[in-house]
């Protein structure tokens, strides 16, 4: 489903963010459509994830992103960590695909070892 039905936010998504509030703001409004059109999709998972990448447009690493993804992972077990990491790369993979139709993704840079959500 590409993203056509409102003319005023279409005009909006077409506008490149430049600052990092605005990108912050631009995710917002990206995800706030997504939640119009598809409400499934904003609630799995997937798109919990894409809504906390969204409130860091300065990244998370993976560390970060699993304490604050799941709420237990710092008092969890050694192994109970390593199923979530395993987890967490699982639902990292979904959102990719399950957000493409939506021009979003999640990107993570080798260089600084962080997770972002960006546009495709």
């Amino acid at each position: 489903m590409q993203m056509t039905h409102l003319p005023a936010i279409e005009h909006s998504l077409k506008i490149k963010p430049v600052s990092l509030d605005t990108v912050h703001r631009y995710f917002k409004l990206c995800l706030s459509y997504v939640e119009y059109v598809s409400p499934a999709d904003i609630y799995l998972e997937t798109g919990r994830l894409m809504r906390l990448l969204s409130q860091y447009p300065l990244g998370l690493t993976r560390e970060e992103l699993l304490r604050l993804f799941y709420d237990d992972y710092a008092m969890a077990s050694f192994n109970k960590q390593s199923s979530l990491k395993i987890c967490l790369e699982k639902i990292i993979q979904r959102a990719r695909s399950n957000f493409e139709k939506y021009n979003l993704g999640v990107f993570y840079c080798k260089q600084n070892k962080k997770y972002y959500l960006n546009l495709i």
